[in-house]
């Protein structure tokens, strides 16, 4: 066993994939930015799909709506779904009953 925390080598030439991966992610965890840039926009577009969820289970048809808020609106980061056009509507949009 090893003295690292996280259970690597402490190096980025540790002896498995797995201790160079662990000694790397514990590298980005550490940085004083690692919530702005990695985990609060995640948090945010989990509370929004779940939101989009709840709206599904309670037959709410605005679901769809908020399902694609959820991955097309800000918070999110830079190089993510802005740019995938694919992403930018998740659920096709159906015509309304009239």
């Amino acid at each position: 066993m090893t003295s690292d925390a996280a259970g690597g080598s402490g190096s980025p030439h540790g002896t498995t994939r797995w201790d160079r991966f662990l000694y790397w992610a514990g590298r980005f965890y550490a940085t004083s930015d690692f919530d702005e840039i990695e985990r609060n926009y995640k948090l945010v577009i989990t509370e929004r799909i779940q939101a989009a969820k709840d709206g599904l289970l309670a037959g709410d048809s605005r679901w769809v709506d908020q399902l694609n808020h959820a991955v097309t609106s800000k918070p999110k980061k830079p190089d993510e779904l802005a740019s995938d056009p694919a992403a930018l509507r998740v659920v096709p949009r159906q015509p309304r009953a009239g």
